[in-house]
């Protein structure tokens, strides 16, 4: 091993990159770590004319991008979760709304007890209402067999009742024969429910 006396000449090895200035275009030197590591921190250098160095799209600039996509992503993903769960809430709602009218569809479609069907006539009655409008209350169209009375459509004896009438023959004096008539017709109906 030799060692260098003072005033001897010493042989030494730098790797070095050539840069050109981007301002004046004058060639200069810099060490291998220098640029390595301004191309990572992307800091300001100067040439030997004095001119401003930087390396744009370098470590630094692309890990700050990434995380200001990565923000970008995560808000915007935020913002899909609430639309989410706003459109869960929505469809449960909904479904709940069509859950309970499909339950008042099928409790609407049921046949009606006799004895509710019963009851209901008897409050109608004693309300003092007419044997025709207890009739629609209830839903049932009524065929007066003898006669014109309080707007009813008359038909001739022995004709058929259409599907949904119920024939009655009403006594065409007495209000409450009437009433009673059609009551007792509707129950007979209704025995069977």
């Amino acid at each position: 091993m030799h060692i260098a006396k003072t005033g001897e000449p010493v042989g030494v090895t730098v790797q070095m990159e050539i840069i050109i200035c981007c301002a004046c275009s004058t060639p200069f030197a810099a060490t291998i770590d220098f640029v390595r590591n301004r191309r990572s921190d992307g800091k300001s250098f100067y040439c030997p004319s004095g001119h401003s160095q930087s390396y744009t799209d370098n470590d630094a600039a692309k890990l700050k991008k990434a995380e200001a996509e990565l923000a970008q992503y995560r808000t915007e993903k935020a913002k899909m979760e609430g639309v989410i769960k706003n459109a869960r809430v929505v469809e449960q709602k909904l479904g709940e709304e069509i859950a309970k009218l499909r339950g008042d569809l099928a409790e609407a479609k049921k046949p009606v007890p006799a004895s509710d069907m019963r009851a209901k006539i008897r409050a109608a009655i004693e309300a003092g209402k007419a044997t025709y409008t207890i009739a629609k209350e209830l839903g049932v169209s009524v065929n007066r067999v003898n006669g014109v009375r309080g707007g009813m459509k008359s038909t001739k004896a022995g004709t058929p009742a259409k599907e949904g009438e119920i024939p009655v023959k009403l006594p065409s004096t007495n209000p409450i024969a009437a009433a009673k008539a059609v009551v007792d017709r509707i129950i007979a109906m209704t025995e069977g429910s």
